[in-house]
């Protein structure tokens, strides 16, 4: 998952909670175990990750502008300079790359790669980049900057592109099925389903003016949202594509991050939890994990976290079979845990050092980071 799957972290921008009881070994490189390192690099000031949705291809890029792509054993298969990026997003296989930087209003370029590092097109936007994203199968891509969205399709005469303006601000970009878009957007905040003209097929008005989380299953046809509610309380709801809700939960707390599972059948939900004590109002990170049932029903196998373990969400398998979080509070470097279905504790990793940047690919298996020491490490979960 692009976290952009569906989180990436930087620097001492993060403060990670958590502390579990050690009751099982972490792995040592190059076994078979349920999690552990597959392999690790040395790049130095890496800015920005990404991984394929297989985890066949990661790209990174340093502080200099420095684009590298590896394959799944580590190999640096490419490697180009592109200026000011600070974000970037690959395809399965890596057949497509997007290259650009976030927000930044004297650098509105984007820039789109093949699978061999070639440039295939640099696209200059007349506002600032919001995010820009590729389709799994690397025949799309969406750039949003300001109120403009720009589609592009892959075809064999080349790449084809097509703008469109929009009513509100995107903030989140997530492919549903055919030519269209999710967008989580702010002024107003709201989400809605776009095609590739700028026709809106339904919009749903959000509660408060912070923009939505959502996030979509690998074929477009289901989108978790999460949104905050009056009263400090968040709302989880799962909708199909043609905005028929599946189920949705609410809960006190706020800051709501959600994560659907690629095959759409569970959501993870990132919170900071509510505790009411003596008229006040306190907050704990929370993760929580949601499925439905065939009937609509809302299950909640468990949730993780409270005033002394906060487990920060990193991936969820294609079938929500299990999760992987990170703990970085306790002594030492930080720790991915495995989870299973019912929250039971399968396995964890002690990474080498600490963590500044992770993300994970779309269906779960491979998580990118970037540690302390210097190196790009690929962690990977091995159960099946």
């Amino acid at each position: 998952m692009n976290v952009r799957g569906w989180i990436s972290w930087i620097g001492g921008a993060v403060a990670l909670l958590a502390g579990f009881v050690t009751i099982v070994q972490s792995q040592p490189e190059g076994t078979a175990e349920p999690l552990g390192m597959a392999w690790s690099r040395p790049m130095r000031g890496t800015i920005a990750l990404a991984v394929s949705p297989r985890g066949e291809r990661v790209l990174a890029a340093d502080g200099q502008g420095l684009v590298r792509c590896y394959d799944q054993r580590g190999s640096v298969l490419w490697e180009r300079r592109i200026p000011e990026t600070d974000s970037l997003s690959v395809s399965r296989d890596g057949s497509l790359c997007l290259a650009y930087a976030a927000r930044q209003p004297l650098a509105r370029t984007v820039t789109i790669l093949d699978g061999n590092g070639s440039v295939l097109a640099a696209l200059p936007m007349r506002e600032p980049i919001e995010m820009a994203a590729v389709a799994p199968d690397g025949q799309r891509a969406a750039v949003a900057a300001g109120r403009s969205l720009l589609f592009c399709s892959r075809r064999r005469d080349g790449l084809h592109f097509r703008e469109a303006r929009v009513t509100a601000s995107p903030r989140q970009v997530q492919f549903g099925p055919g030519d269209t878009l999710y967008l989580a957007s702010e002024q107003p905040a709201s989400v809605c389903l776009v095609k590739s003209s700028g026709k809106v097929l339904w919009r749903r008005p959000a509660v408060s003016a912070t923009p939505p989380s959502i996030s979509a299953s690998a074929d477009g046809r289901f989108v978790a949202i999460g949104t905050e509610e009056e009263g400090d309380n968040v709302q989880v709801a799962l909708l199909d594509w043609q905005q028929q809700t599946q189920w949705s939960r609410s809960r006190p707390g706020r800051a709501p991050q959600v994560r659907l599972c690629a095959s759409g059948t569970a959501v993870v939900l990132s919170y900071e939890h509510r505790v009411a004590h003596n008229a006040q109002n306190r907050f704990e990170q929370r993760l929580a994990y949601l499925a439905g049932t065939p009937e609509g029903a809302v299950e909640e196998p468990w949730t993780k976290g409270g005033a002394y373990t906060a487990p920060l969400y990193l991936s969820v398998g294609r079938q929500g079979d299990w999760v992987v979080a990170l703990d970085m509070q306790q002594p030492g470097p930080p720790s991915f845990r495995l989870y299973g279905r019912g929250g039971e504790r399968r396995w964890f990793y002690t990474s080498p050092t600490n963590v500044l940047i992770a993300t994970a690919s779309t269906e779960g298996r491979h998580i990118a980071t970037y540690r302390t020491d210097g190196a790009v490490e690929m962690v990977r979960v091995a159960v099946p």
